[in-house]
């Protein structure tokens, strides 16, 4: 409104010659410097929007991959129904291949991001020394036989926890 209002005094001024060619080119000086920043304020918020929804497309991406490996890491199969770990087809083992799939999934689908983003899926930090409890999303505590289950189980915890500071601050990582 402000500019408007300029605008409108200045080209008041200029057809009523009130003023001299050096008071014209002070005005013509003025009138390009409010239309620089209109044109740049007017950009900056269009890049603003788009960064917004650049993030907000990705963080969906995401939270559908992170809703994935949350289905997987409980889906394990119980101490009852684990079968052999060296059975193929054993469910542990199914389970251990979904585990699998989805970090290098997720792993592929980060490094098209961002070097960021991809380097902080990674960082795997084991809390507990590994035993043969592991805790279930739950609460509940399950006795595993195998320490490449476990190791599978914290790595895969790992990672979703990554996502989840990930997604807490999505714009210092794309």
């Amino acid at each position: 409104m402000v500019y408007l209002l300029m605008v409108g005094l200045i080209i008041k001024h200029l057809l009523f010659g009130e003023y001299g060619a050096f008071d014209r080119f002070l005005e013509f000086l003025v009138v390009a410097m409010i239309l620089y920043d209109l044109i740049h304020n007017a950009c900056k918020e269009r890049r603003e929007k788009q960064r917004q929804q650049f993030l907000e497309d990705k963080t969906q991406l995401i939270l559908g991959l992170i809703n994935n490996g949350r289905a997987i890491l409980s889906n394990i199969p119980t101490q009852a129904h684990q079968g052999a770990i060296d059975d193929s087809a054993s469910p542990i083992v199914q389970w251990m291949s979904n585990v699998d799939s989805w970090m290098s999934e997720t792993q592929k689908f980060l490094d098209d991001l961002s070097a960021k983003v991809s380097t902080a899926f990674t960082h795997f930090f084991i809390t507990t020394p590994h035993n043969s409890n592991i805790t279930l999303p739950n609460g509940t505590s399950m006795y595993v036989s195998s320490w490449q289950v476990v190791s599978k189980y914290e790595m895969l915890a790992s990672r979703l926890a990554n996502l989840d500071k990930i997604m807490g601050n999505p714009g210092a990582y794309f």
